[in-house]
């Protein structure tokens, strides 16, 4: 009976742990974010749609958060910005045991790539992945006039 109850714990655990990988996949999906910056290059060849990249700590930096409630979960943000761009977040949480190897790795790469220093960071690229616009930091916009000024 005792191998039995640590065959099926162990069972139940490894679902679990697949359902939260899969759950994070979704949300993001859900949310209307890509975590993935070829399949955003990919994208934005496809629609002509320029990327919106976020760099974020999202479980740690204060103005990420408040970048995040202000902002990017508002609901003019997540109807008017999709239109004009392909939305990618690329998140450094000190708590990274949501994200694929691939998520972790990619990172470090493209935060060295693009200079960013600090988080929160907003840079626009285009399809190739060329800035021509950044942002780094949160000035306490409201969403209206944060939207207003990107889609512009």
């Amino acid at each position: 009976m005792k191998s039995f109850n640590k065959a099926f714990t162990a069972a139940l655990l490894g679902v679990v742990a697949l359902l939260g990988v899969q759950t994070t996949a979704v949300q993001a999906a859900e949310e209307g974010w890509l975590v993935d910056f070829e399949e955003a290059k990919k994208l934005s060849k496809e629609t002509g749609k320029p990327i919106l990249m976020e760099f974020t700590g999202s479980d740690w930096c204060p103005p990420c958060k408040a970048l995040h409630k202000a902002v990017l979960s508002q609901d003019v943000f997540k109807t008017e910005v999709p239109k004009s761009y392909i939305l990618l977040k690329l998140d450094n949480p000190r708590d990274k045991s949501h994200q694929t190897d691939a998520e972790k790795k990619q990172y470090p790469v493209l935060a060295k790539k693009y200079g960013v220093r600090g988080v929160p960071t907003v840079m626009l690229v285009d399809d190739e992945g060329k800035p021509f616009h950044q942002q780094v930091g949160f000035g306490g916009d409201k969403a209206e006039k944060w939207v207003a000024d990107i889609v512009a």
